[in-house]
């Protein structure tokens, strides 16, 4: 092997690794950005990948060519990243933007665009380093395979032309892993590769053919994929409304959702759940009272529960970050088996502390904690719960009671969030709420006095009548009906908590009461409505005012004062005494009907079968009183989370360039290995050669070379006193021997020489060493032909 065949061969692997890693890199992203519908031109692309891999190949030719290159490389990236500066910042929120169901065009052209080219560059320098050196040619086929199946999993949008180069070279760079020995095969190899990947292409049926498991794996895939990263669908809310509860009713030309009404609760099984306690299951929560239903049309936030660039949203959202005092919180897990379809909605636990669910399914939260599939789920989907639940008590009391001293931050917007009631509501409700807290001291007090209040006077009954039209619902219901099923005292208990100054929402699910195998299955009978009280420094806690006789059924039975909590731990706490009255007068401050409006007249039109109203009953059209301006929604406390994904990623990258130089020194160290180069050498003359410029080149970096005209024996007696070394001197003279008088070198020989290195290496101090490993990093060991 000459020192020309070398340089050839150098220039002609470089030449191979950059035009792998082009059209590798230019072909995974192209096929990416279809995938996507980022559009980009496929000539941007794979320019973006030459750059870098071009680059990278000069680096390899020699010292110099590697110092210009990453000065080049470094400058390029640079130029490019200085000039785009807001590109950078539009692909920051496009890939943000992944979790939201839609995403602006111009932000995809942009910011996915910048995506691309950055894509594009990256790899074509990644697969560079990979291609170059053969062992890691099967490292970047794998690479490839997952970019290429992964975006045609993705989206069917996938482009297949812009698979096809990426496939050519790949069959092109297997070719090096075989039989063929030099780099310049790979050149011969391309074309036939590329006319055999053409033909296939060309010869495939019109049609789709698939084999069966292989098409339901990739369709597996795909869900994947399109749950995760292409989450376009319109979430499926749950309501009780389709659990034969409250009615739906005309607003002008919409059917909307309305309380109130006679209800006949489905009893096909939905649920199956597996829990040691009762437990209330949160489906939906809405915080917007209308008078005639609760709506929530503000936009809410969505985050993927496995993200872990928004950890803190999670535990905002579910309040995690609260204190949670032993006695006032009990820990509870349930699993919970989905046994028929038609929602998105999953039911948990308000204080949820932990979930799981098979990692195929992509799980979402908002900012109301709501979970919810990216889509419609299916009887069998199964997933398990752990939370903190709230046990009534005295216990209790004393948290809330503490947690008034907690800074809340969050507290002043929840107040003014979910505090907002209609014009319309009767004065006397206003009357009766202050009368039922006046003796209260604490939030908590109220909220117990008002729990206690509707259990004790309200009636509880699935026939109840329709509110008249015009008329406030929870007015009617607590002025003049005062009976009702969940929805009601839900209603009733929100309302007049939002009077009495509390944060308060209205929240619909199921109540699980497990039998004495620790197993509910749940109906429609079981879906059921209460409310949500946010206090100071503790968070949401359920108050099920519905109340409990007989523990029959779904929803709690008819209530007889006991005070039961509706499935949830008895107090220990004797709850604040309340009227059972309402006072006749009203506080002058309290708002009432628009002035000069008129009742509208009720209307008498029947329900809609499909809608779930009662034969031959009337339904009333309500007209909607005039809303109060609402304040924007809470959101989670402003953090820096989504910069942790760009520091992940940095982080990542400088990592992944670590490791690469890493191997790139561990192969050029190990190319300059005077043992390794001797068991590859072709005659033990060679290899003789190679531990001699070894030994040559060591010493040299400790000080000590041959002079002009100095035999190798005069040379190790002049450095016998300060390196001797008995295998040396032998192995000197076998080399000269080898030299001058013909006898062959044996490898007892080689051996000596080798031991002699090795000893000179241990010897040398640590400065010394350092320089030759970087002369062995760069230059290698020297010239093996010229040897004097």
């Amino acid at each position: 092997m000459n020192k020309l065949t070398n340089k050839r061969n150098k220039r002609v692997r470089a030449a191979v690794g950059a035009l792998l890693a082009v059209l590798f890199a230019g072909s995974g992203v192209t096929t990416a950005a279809t995938a996507l519908g980022v559009p980009i031109s496929p000539l941007y692309v794979y320019l973006a990948a030459a750059i870098p891999a071009a680059l990278c190949g000069l680096g390899t030719l020699n010292t110099a060519c590697l110092i210009a290159s990453a000065v080049l490389l470094a400058g390029a990236a640079g130029g490019y990243a200085v000039a785009h500066v807001d590109g950078f910042a539009a692909m920051r929120d496009y890939v943000v933007s992944w979790v939201q169901p839609e995403v602006d065009p111009a932000l995809i052209a942009r910011g996915g665009g910048m995506l691309i080219i950055c894509a594009a560059f990256l790899l074509g320098a990644l697969f560079f380093a990979l291609l170059y050196r053969r062992e890691f040619i099967a490292l970047a086929l794998l690479l490839l395979g997952a970019l290429l199946v992964g975006s045609h999993a993705m989206s069917e949008t996938a482009s297949l032309p812009a698979t096809l180069p990426g496939l050519a070279a790949a069959a092109a760079a297997f070719a090096l892993t075989g039989s063929l020995s030099r780099d310049g095969a790979m050149l011969r190899a391309l074309l036939p590769s590329t006319l055999a990947v053409a033909l296939a292409v060309a010869l495939l049926p019109s049609g789709q053919p698939t084999w069966e498991p292989l098409s339901r794996a990739a369709d597996r895939v795909r869900s994947a994929f399109e749950q995760y990263f292409n989450f376009t669908r319109e979430r499926i809310a749950f309501s009780i409304n389709e659990q034969g509860y409250d009615r739906a009713g005309e607003l002008g030309d919409e059917v909307v959702p309305m309380l109130g009404g006679p209800a006949d609760p489905h009893n096909a099984p939905v649920l199956k759940v597996r829990c040691a306690q009762p437990m209330l299951l949160r489906g939906a929560v809405r915080a917007g009272y209308t008078g005639y239903s609760w709506v929530d049309s503000a936009p809410k936030s969505r985050y993927l529960w496995l993200d872990p660039t928004h950890l803190g949203v999670r535990g905002y959202v579910f309040d995690q970050d609260f204190e949670s005092p032993a006695g006032a919180f009990a820990y509870g897990e349930a699993t919970v088996e989905l046994l028929d379809e038609g929602t998105s909605t999953l039911f948990v636990p308000g204080r949820l502390s932990d979930f799981s669910m098979e990692i195929a399914t992509a799980v979402y939260y908002n900012t109301a904690g709501e979970l919810f599939l990216a889509r419609g789920v299916q009887p069998g989907d199964t997933y398990r719960v752990s939370a903190l639940l709230p046990v009534r008590g005295e216990a209790l009391r004393a948290a809330a009671l503490r947690a008034e001293g907690v800074r809340d931050g969050q507290y002043a917007t929840m107040l003014a969030y979910y505090s907002n009631l209609p014009q319309g509501i009767d004065s006397g409700v206003y009357a009766l709420t202050q009368a039922v807290v006046s003796g209260a001291e604490t939030a908590y007090d109220k909220a117990l006095a008002i729990e206690s209040y509707l259990r004790q006077n309200m009636r509880y009954t699935l026939d109840a009548a329709y509110p008249p039209a015009g008329v406030d619902f929870v007015s009617h219901f607590l002025l003049d009906t005062r009976e009702g099923y969940c929805s009601y005292y839900a209603s009733a208990m929100a309302v007049m908590a939002r009077i009495a100054g509390l944060p308060a929402r209205y929240v619909e699910g199921y109540l699980a009461r497990p039998d004495a195998d620790g197993t509910a299955i749940l109906t429609g009978e079981d879906a059921h409505a209460w409310a949500e009280i946010y206090f100071n420094g503790l968070g949401w806690i359920p108050f099920d005012a519905t109340g409990r006789a007989d523990g029959a059924g779904g929803d709690p039975g008819e209530s007889d004062g006991s005070g039961d909590e509706g499935g949830m731990p008895d107090p220990t706490e004797t709850p604040t005494e309340a009227p059972t009255e309402a006072p006749t007068e009203a506080p002058e401050d309290a708002p009432g009907p628009l002035d000069g409006e008129a009742t509208p007249e009720p209307t008498e039109a029947p329900m809609d079968d499909d809608l779930g109203a009662m034969e031959d009953a009337p339904t009333p059209t309500p007209e909607p009183w005039p809303e109060p301006e609402t304040p924007e929604p809470p959101q989670p406390p402003q953090t820096r989370d989504s910069d942790w994904l760009w520091t992940v990623l940095a982080v990542l990258l400088i990592l992944a360039l670590i490791a690469l130089a890493a191997l790139w020194v561990r192969a050029r160290l190990r190319r300059a290995d005077p043992a390794r180069l001797c068991a590859q050498a072709g005659s033990t003359q060679e290899a003789g050669m190679i531990a001699y410029r070894a030994n040559l080149t060591l010493l040299a970096h400790m000080g000590q070379t041959p002079v002009n005209g100095e035999s190798p024996e005069a040379f190790v007696a002049r450095i016998a006193g300060q390196f001797e070394s008995a295998d040396y001197a032998a192995f000197v003279r076998a080399v000269s021997l080898s030299q001058y008088a013909r006898k062959p070198l044996t490898g007892q020989d080689v051996q000596a020489g080798l031991r002699a290195y090795a000893g000179f290496y241990g010897a040398m101090r640590r400065r010394e060493r350092l320089r030759f490993n970087l002369s062995r990093l760069f230059r290698g060991l020297g010239s093996f032909e010229s040897i004097p």
